[in-house]
């Protein structure tokens, strides 16, 4: 074994299990921010999330968690505080729809702030009917999907 193959494969194990630590890590702070959120500690929270999102394993969750934590900021925040973190609540959300095309939490939290933000920081009713038709078909579909599995079709 030459000594490039050699380190060729230890720079590959060294990156694995980085890898590996950064999955760990982000699942970490992920319950640690949920945790911060459930105990009304929502700028921890936001913090913790932020911090486990700029790791290339934040998922879906990551960003749910991290538009809810920042909807609760907003709602205890004066007026100019409020709009740009309304807008980060939005993103974060419209984020994790991106990650999971299915993540019905984030597509619920969602249709909330758009039926009750402002056209300013991107709510509105059309965005609002929009999404509450995309979940309509897929409760159609899952209930159809249910009913074949169930019905031996």
């Amino acid at each position: 074994m030459s000594i490039h193959t050699t380190l060729f494969a230890c720079l590959v194990l060294l990156l694995g299990s980085a890898n590996t630590a950064h999955a760990v890590d982000s699942q970490q702070l992920l319950r640690k921010g949920i945790n911060a959120y459930e105990a009304g500690a929502y700028r921890d929270a936001a913090n913790i999330l932020e911090q486990a999102k700029t790791n290339a394993t934040a998922t879906t969750d990551h960003y749910l968690w991290l538009g809810r934590s920042y909807g609760r900021l907003a709602e205890q925040s004066g007026f100019l505080s409020a709009l740009s973190l309304a807008i980060e609540t939005r993103r974060n959300l419209e984020r994790a729809i991106e990650l999971d095309s299915e993540n019905i939490a984030a597509m619920k939290d969602l249709l909330k702030f758009y039926s009750q933000a402002p056209a300013l920081v991107g709510g509105g009713r059309d965005k609002a009917e929009k999404l509450r038709e995309r979940l309509a078909d897929m409760h159609q579909t899952q209930r159809y999907e249910d009913y074949q599995q169930h019905s031996g079709s």
